[in-house]
This record gives structure tokens, sequence and C-alpha cells, in this order.
């Protein structure tokens, strides 16, 4: 989700020593409140701006070191339908991934 978001590769020796690690820079940008900085500037409107956020923390979570602190990939897709619901006409562009009737076993 966050390379989809900020349109990077994980990992890219290409980039400055400080932003080379895609889940390090992610991370630091939202606690330091930069993501709508970051993010591709394709997907980002004044209407959708709250469910990018949402999402982007939610890619945080995935990202967490602690087995703990992250979520499920079933607590995931429920996450992503219930955005895609509330969103469905404010997310414009963007197609986050979940299918209406979307499973675990589907995949």
């Amino acid at each position: 989700m966050a390379e989809l978001l900020i349109g990077k590769k994980a990992l890219s020796f290409d980039r400055h020593e400080i932003d080379r690690n895609l889940a390090i820079s992610f991370v630091s940008a939202i606690k330091e409140d930069r993501l709508l900085q970051i993010l591709e500037d394709h997907i980002v409107n004044e209407d959708n701006i709250e469910q990018l956020k949402e999402v982007a923390n939610l890619a945080k979570r995935c990202l967490s070191l602690r087995k703990e602190d992250r979520p499920s990939m079933n607590e995931v897709a429920v996450e992503l339908e219930r955005l895609r619901i509330m969103g469905k006409h404010s997310l414009g562009n963007i197609d986050i991934g979940v299918k209406e009737g979307f499973e675990l076993k589907d995949l």
C-alpha cells in the first residue's frame, strides 16, 4: 500500500541514504505530518484526503516491526472494504483494490 500511495519501490539505492528504505521514510513522514507531501500527486484531491490518511495509517500499521501491532490480512481487507464503501464517490480515481464480496479465500 505504501508503494502505491507514494509511487516508489520498497528499497532503492538511487535515493538518498535516509530515504532508501520506503517503510522507514513512509512511517517517518506520517509521524512528522508530512504525508500529503509524499503522496503521488495524481491520487490526491480535496475530497479524498481523509480516506488517503486512513489508508496510509493502515499501511503504517502493516509496517510495524512488532507482529502484535500489525493487522491480519483479514483485518486489512475489512478495513479497505469499509473505506471503499464510505468513500465510494469521494475517492474519484483511487481504486484501493478491494472488490465487493471479496474474501481472503479468493486469493
